[in-house]
């Protein structure tokens, strides 16, 4: 439960999503294999450097897709409601 509690406060700075996630996953492994000692304040810190570009291309993926429904919403053609589709089965 503390793990969880400290992954959701991770997130509340949206740019630190993808270091929680990749903290939260790398500690329920250590758990799993019981070699947990300290090391949940210092994964956070390993894995923060590697977890920015992955955050920055599900930011600009997500970008794309708020963009395409945006632009779905405006369009006046029959086709839409397929291409909706698409759009939420890619999210």
């Amino acid at each position: 439960m503390l793990l969880s509690v400290l992954w959701l406060i991770g997130c509340v700075p949206v740019f630190t999503i993808g270091a929680s996630t990749v903290a939260l996953y790398y500690v329920a492994m250590k758990m799993v294999r019981d070699e947990e000692e300290g090391i949940v304040r210092r994964s956070f810190r390993e894995n923060f450097r590697q977890s920015i570009p992955v955050t920055l291309i599900l930011f600009l993926f997500i970008g794309v897709l708020a963009a395409d429904f945006h632009i779905l919403g405006r369009s006046k053609q029959k086709i839409h409601s397929l291409m909706y589709g698409g759009c939420i089965t890619v999210f």
